[in-house]
């Protein structure tokens, strides 16, 4: 009995303690573990660009089904405020602001996460020259402890050591440099006349047409006053900006003037003047018949240069002596201890006016030798055509701008890979747009357009030339094409090639190498081209013709002026051209006139990141996000713009002299 009880007690035990783990949650439960929610987000770019491609976003929910809400703080826009993803659209770039970020949040029950993405403002603001114009270096000085070199194509280059030169875009077709008064002065044709506190940042002044000025050919600093000479005469100006006509009655002509000793003396074809103050001048003669040509002042005296190979000093600017005879130069400079008589094409050099020794000569005389200067034993020398050479021995000489030199028609770019095409054949290729290279292709024909598709580029010019490459660097001629025609424009679209040129002529290409000829049913010559929309759109004198497949075209509107360019973006396409001529279109069929606020020659267009971008043959740029309001910005020279493209987030434009400018914000 004893026993049995003790057994009953142990079992009644054990089932206490299974009760226990049951219900402690010690054993097995019939509910799985609950795991706790979690959210997180991945976005397909850490960065966006005002007007430039979208971004996504994902949100990846853990062990919740509560819906994801997503909100923004920040410039752009979200396509959807619920969902597992959203797309994130970047502002326009008037729309950005001082913004320079956008967070997006996505939420879901109590749980959030949020993705900041770094925004940065489109190119197009701010353009820089990659390749220097070669238009004609008229003068070069130094000054204030710099070289600096004046161009026709409105830019001074700026040198502290003769070797590595940075532009500085002015504007106007420059003639002369000058410092003084704490102010450098560039001066030029067409009343230009810009000033500078610093050497790199210049300004135009505004008072200059008053007093009659029409061209600026010198322009000298002394006694607290400016004076600069040219058609018109002599003028004077105590800031820079304000001018006074000070030349004599009657004098329509200076050429060139000088201070020193206290005095300005100017030449010009009418005579001598001398001036304590620049401001009442005294016309003065030489014993003998001397025609002064150029005048300029170092080591204590004046010296004065004609068309005879006379040179004359003076110590005062009054009592002048003959040093020198057969030294030929029509100007005279002087830096740092030695006198430079310039010629057509040679270049001697003295220290004392008295005698002189060849420095530089070449041997072509189609575009002269225009200015040197020196600092110590560095030489630099300035001429028409794009010369600049320096020397360190006055020995051996090198050229300072590299680069293309011809004219640059157009220019596309893929891949990271831009080229532009040009007169005479030329062909410059770049990575980056920045550093650019001659290509390798064998033909010299004059090439007027290059495009980019199924994965090569393709270059057109006159005298039915036609090219490809796939890399922008080694191309080869297309055999077979009519050497009679000339090819302006090509574009790609709907996986062909359609090439146009004189008398509406029109061929198309799957391949860039068989091309075939078909009717346009126009006689204007077509010298722009575009693809958008589906559609090609072809554009040239009074005309503007359309084809969705490039077999078949059809007429636009007549009366539209000469127009030089068509390109295609968002809001819809734009025609550009003569006279400040603007069409615009959102189909590329209907077309009508706009405004763009310039009556100069408009020859490119292109799009990207929001903004079109219009070329123009002064070198200024208009740009719109809508077609209807345009901004002007410079493009770092004067060089008219032939050609414009925009790729890899990065505007190029190429044009007049060899130049290429580009835009990366």
């Amino acid at each position: 009995m004893i026993e049995f009880m003790s057994c009953r007690r142990a079992l009644l035990g054990l089932a206490v303690s299974l009760t226990c783990l049951a219900g402690c949650g010690g054993g097995a439960s019939d509910s799985p573990t609950q795991l706790p929610a979690s959210l997180s987000l991945a976005s397909s770019e850490a960065q966006a660009v005002a007007g430039g491609a979208s971004v996504t976003l994902t949100a990846s929910l853990q062990n919740s089904s509560a819906p994801v809400n997503w909100t923004l703080s920040g410039p752009g826009s979200l396509n959807a405020a619920t969902g597992g993803s959203v797309t994130y659209t970047p502002p326009l770039p008037s729309a950005l602001g001082a913004a320079t970020n956008a967070t997006v949040t996505a939420t879901a029950g109590p749980l959030s996460k949020a993705i900041v993405l770094s925004l940065r403002g489109a190119p197009g603001a701010v353009w820089e020259l990659a390749s220097v114009p070669k238009a004609d270096v008229t003068d070069v000085q130094y000054l204030n402890g710099r070289f600096y070199a004046t161009s026709a194509a409105g830019v001074i280059l700026v040198s502290s050591d003769g070797a590595t030169w940075q532009p500085r875009h002015a504007g106007g077709w420059l003639r002369a440099i000058t410092y003084g008064n704490g102010i450098y002065l560039a001066v030029g044709f067409g009343n230009a006349v810009f000033k500078s506190t610093d050497g790199d940042q210049w300004l135009r002044t505004t008072s200059i047409e008053e007093a009659g000025i029409r061209d600026f050919y010198g322009v000298a600093a002394g006694n607290g006053m400016f004076v600069g000479t040219g058609i018109g005469g002599i003028f004077s100006s105590s800031d820079g900006t304000t001018w006074t006509a000070t030349a004599p009655a009657g004098i329509t002509y200076v050429s060139r003037v000088a201070f020193g000793a206290g005095r300005f003396i100017a030449v010009g074809t009418s005579g001598l003047y001398r001036s304590d103050d620049g401001m009442r001048w005294t016309q003065f003669s030489l014993p003998t018949r001397f025609s002064a040509s150029d005048v300029t002042f170092g080591d204590g005296r004046f010296a004065l240069t004609g068309g005879n190979g006379d040179i004359y000093t003076s110590t005062d600017g009054t009592a002048w002596t003959l040093s020198a005879s057969d030294v030929v130069g029509r100007s005279v400079s002087y830096s740092s201890g030695r006198y430079f008589l310039v010629a057509d094409n040679r270049i001697t050099s003295s220290t004392d006016g008295k005698s002189w020794t060849s420095l530089y000569a070449k041997t072509d005389v189609t575009y002269p030798l225009m200015a040197a200067a020196a600092s110590g034993n560095q030489f630099v020398i300035a001429g028409m055509n794009g010369l600049l050479v320096r020397s360190a021995d006055a020995a051996t000489w090198t050229p300072v701008l590299d680069g293309p030199r011809t004219d640059l028609r157009s220019v596309a770019g893929k891949n990271g890979v831009f080229v532009a095409v040009g007169d005479g054949g030329s062909v410059w290729r770049s990575t980056d747009a920045r550093k650019w290279t001659p290509a390798k292709t064998l033909v010299s024909a004059y090439l007027r357009s290059v495009t980019h598709g199924n994965g090569i580029f393709v270059a057109v010019g006159v005298g039915g030339t036609i090219m490809t490459s796939a890399d922008g660097d080694v191309w080869t001629p297309v055999a077979g094409i009519n050497p009679t025609i000339n090819l302006s424009a090509v574009a790609f679209g709907g996986d062909k090639f359609v090439a146009t040129g004189a008398a509406g002529l029109v061929l198309t290409s799957s391949d860039g190498t068989r091309w075939t000829a078909v009717a346009s049913n126009t006689s204007a010559s077509l010298v722009g081209i575009t693809y958008g929309a589906n559609r090609f759109v072809a554009v040239g004198p009074n005309a503007i013709i359309t084809s969705t497949d490039g077999q078949k075209w059809a007429a636009g509107p007549s009366g539209t002026g000469w127009l030089q360019a068509v390109t295609y973006g968002k809001p819809g396409f734009i025609a550009v051209g003569y006279h400040g001529a603007l069409w615009t279109s959102s189909d590329g069929l209907t077309w009508s006139t706009a405004t763009i606020g310039t009556s100069s020659d408009l020859l490119s267009a292109a799009y990207g990141n929001g903004q079109f971008i219009v070329g123009a043959v002064d070198g200024t740029l208009h740009i719109s996000e809508d077609m209807a309001r345009w901004q002007q910005r410079g493009a770092g020279s004067n060089a008219a713009l032939y050609g414009i493209c925009f790729a890899s987030e990065t505007f190029v434009g190429v044009g007049n002299w060899g130049a290429i400018t580009t835009s990366t914000k």
